[in-house]
């Protein structure tokens, strides 16, 4: 034994000048403080950057703002009031020809300013009746047929039938002016017309119309597909993205990327054997996923969850809390214009929290803006040019400050500034030195509002003139 401790001893200090030594060990609340690099941004703070500090400065109460009988009332009056949006379970059977070429040309507009290809070359209109020509307008029927389908994984709505990108005259390659929207998991679409390749569905989601491409979508029977979206229970991803279990002979079903929000049916009837691909579904949810099948039509297949990711039997409680630990989930997420990249833009940020609580909302910022039900805050009365400073503070926690092309969550005030979270390509704010700064964010980010400005030079807090409340007009106070 002694010889043994003795050579053990030995080979540990030989072996010694090989071991890396670790360093500090700290608790995550020290390592929340631990601060990298000084801050681009002004005004903030280590601290603001976590869901807790703004948990601790909410704004407005911190019950349910509305139960679930209400969020379905909401959802009935938005859809009622927003005429953007439409109710699938009450889709027509048939459209005629008038009112899908209508959809047709009202979605897949000539553009109307200067649009460039990623190597330079301009858009035109030859390139865009190449387009046209493939919408194949001339085949739709007197008479439509509306077909069903379900969005089987993340894929993108487009403008045209075509996958090729073009930017604005900002040529920012990440900015594809012909990506119109992301399509999520489950999502029920109406299938309206196929372009001229066969290659392209013209559809309707719930909130947008655009081209998705085929191979994206699973076709079924109105009534499987109506079926698969409104069956309870459901499990609803709260986390900002999760992934199904890896099953290796089943590549439909494995690691699955589900986002914030996706609402997926739990299965009602045990597996054979309770495994998946030779895989226990013990500590596992169990949901079902659409697939496609090779011949394009729905198969609905279960798959698996670990009940130790983000997830949530039925959507979260719609309160000011939840808002901000939603909205943190998703902070630091690279910008994505038209959800690209398996990203979000401004809105899709928004819509991504406030669908985890069952909330639907229009999908661009101005209908945010104009057909989103609830309380209207105006900042700055008409025929002025600044901000009513007492408007600011009537402002609670989650409240959306709307305009024609950006949107953004209120958190907080803190020491007379105003704080919100939003996704945003760029930022820009006065220099104590004089003349202005720009941070390019380009992700989802906490900002201040008043120390902040536009591309146009002007304040934050003048540029967004209304805040919408999602809530209903009876309950605006709470």
């Amino acid at each position: 034994m002694m010889l043994y401790r003795q050579t053990l001893v030995t080979m540990m200090a030989v072996a010694g000048a090989a071991v890396t030594v670790i360093g500090a060990v700290n608790t995550p609340e020290a390592s929340r403080k631990f601060v990298q690099f000084p801050a681009t941004i002004p005004r903030m703070t280590t601290a603001m950057l976590y869901p807790d500090f703004w948990e601790k400065h909410l704004v407005g109460s911190p019950g349910v703002i509305l139960d679930a009988a209400e969020l379905n009332e909401y959802n009935r009056r938005t859809i009622d009031r927003a005429q953007v949006l439409v109710d699938m379970n009450h889709y027509p059977l048939t459209r005629s020809r008038a009112e899908v070429l209508k959809d047709i040309r009202a979605a897949s507009p000539e553009p109307g300013s200067a649009r460039f290809f990623l190597d330079g070359r301009r858009f035109t209109h030859q390139d865009y009746l190449r387009r046209e020509k493939n919408m194949n307008l001339a085949a739709i029927t007197d008479q439509v047929t509306v077909r069903w389908a379900l969005v089987t994984h993340r894929a993108a709505l487009r403008t045209f039938p075509d996958p090729v990108a073009v930017v604005n005259d900002e040529h920012d390659p990440e900015v594809d002016m012909f990506l119109e929207t992301g399509l999520n998991t489950g999502d029920v679409l109406a299938i309206l017309h196929i372009s001229a390749d066969g290659q392209w569905f013209f559809v309707q989601r719930f909130n947008y119309r655009g081209w998705v491409n085929r191979d994206d979508v699973a076709i079924g029977s109105r009534d499987a597909v109506l079926h698969y979206a409104d069956r309870e229970p459901r499990l609803v991803i709260t986390g900002a993205r999760v992934l199904t279990a890896y099953l290796p002979d089943e590549p439909a079903l494995s690691r699955r990327a589900l986002d914030m929000g996706d609402s997926l049916p739990l299965a009602k009837e045990r597996p054979a054997g309770g495994h998946i691909d030779h895989m226990s579904i013990s500590g596992h949810w169990v949901i079902e996923l659409p697939v496609r099948r090779d011949d394009g039509t729905l198969a609905i297949r279960p798959a698996l969850i670990s009940r130790n990711r983000d997830v949530n039997v039925g959507y979260l409680p719609y309160t000011r809390i939840n808002l901000i630990r939603q909205a943190f989930k998703l902070a630091g997420e690279r910008y994505g214009w038209g959800d690209a990249a398996m990203n979000r833009d401004c809105t899709g940020f928004v819509i991504s929290v406030y669908r985890s609580m069952g909330l639907i909302l229009p999908r661009n910022s101005s209908e945010q803006r104009d057909q989103m039900l609830g309380l209207t805050l105006k900042l700055r009365q008409d025929g002025t040019e600044h901000s009513d400073p007492a408007a600011l503070d009537r402002l609670k926690t989650g409240d959306i400050f709307t305009s024609s092309s950006h949107v953004m969550l209120y958190l907080g005030k803190i020491n007379g500034e105003h704080y919100v979270i939003h996704d945003s390509i760029e930022l820009s704010y006065p220099k104590a030195t004089g003349g202005t700064a720009s941070e390019t964010l380009r992700q989802i980010a906490v900002t201040p509002l008043l120390s902040v400005i536009d591309a146009q030079g002007r304040n934050y807090e003048d540029y967004f003139t209304t805040v919408r409340r999602p809530v209903l007009p009876e309950k605006a106070e709470r």
